[in-house]
């Protein structure tokens, strides 16, 4: 996401070079042709100016886009300096309110990274808050964490990190806050069956075999048994002769020639 927060017009630059002890009047021509003197705020306040002739422009929109003139006269000197203001296209929510928290997932011991970009003058500083309270910053990083000076917070392997982050944007004009609802699931491997796969089995008439079906993986796998008239047995479940016990194996109790599969 992008944001555009507040513009700041200092009026330093047009004020008349000498004005000493003598009292300076201040006031700003906006590009709709209306005057506003110091000091200003709008009923919104979103346009406001200050006493020493500093003029801030909260929420800019293409609305704001033109030609701002500071007019500034100490008794005979007059100065008027030109602003232009070009306001560019966001794809972020108005400044000053909290988005939707977006959510995120990642998987356990893998890395992530969570754009966050804001725009504004003067620049912006980029926080980012972790489900922990922990605050990194590009100046402030962790050894867990660390921020890009694009605002990008990287993660190099995830952990116990599932919860809500927040991105933090501010500069002397407000700030606005991004929130991420980050889940951090346990990575997924496919079972693997251990050893051989052998075609074929010798079973003796009366005695009881055992197959082993061995895995590998970091969590014990469902395991179902396929018997030779196509029944699927499941952990822990006994069927005639058949017995599927929990670590996998499979018993046959007494096997007879109608076992043959």
């Amino acid at each position: 996401m992008r944001w555009i927060l507040s513009v700041i017009l200092a009026s330093q630059e047009c004020l008349p070079r000498s004005t000493g002890s003598k009292s300076t009047f201040i006031h700003w021509m906006l590009p709709n042709g209306s005057r506003v003197e110091a000091p200003y705020s709008s009923p919104d306040n979103r346009v406001s100016l200050s006493s020493d002739g500093q003029l801030v422009i909260k929420a800019v929109s293409h609305a704001d886009t033109g030609i701002y003139y500071c007019i500034a006269k100490v008794h005979e000197d007059l100065a008027v300096m030109p602003f232009h203001l070009t306001v560019h296209e966001s794809s972020s929510p108005p400044p000053g309110e909290d988005t939707s928290i977006t959510p995120i997932e990642g998987f356990a011991g893998n890395p992530i990274s969570l754009p966050c970009t804001a725009s504004g003058s003067p620049d912006a500083e980029i926080n980012w808050i972790l489900p922990n309270s922990n605050i990194v910053s590009f100046k402030a990083n962790s050894s867990r964490a660390l921020v890009y000076s694009n605002g990008t917070l990287h993660i190099p392997q995830t952990q116990t990190d599932s919860g809500q982050l927040a991105c933090i944007a501010r500069n002397e004009g407000g700030e606005v806050k991004l929130v991420v609802n980050l889940d951090v699931k346990e990575a997924v491997e496919n079972p693997q069956i251990r050893g051989s796969k052998p075609d074929s089995l010798s079973l003796t008439v009366g005695n009881t075999m055992i197959l082993n079906c061995s895995f590998e993986g970091s969590k014990l796998p469902q395991l179902t048994w396929i018997l030779p008239n196509g029944t699927p047995l499941h952990s822990g479940v006994r069927f005639l002769k058949f017995f599927h016990k929990p670590d996998g194996s499979l018993i046959i109790s007494n096997p007879s020639m109608n076992n043959r599969s």
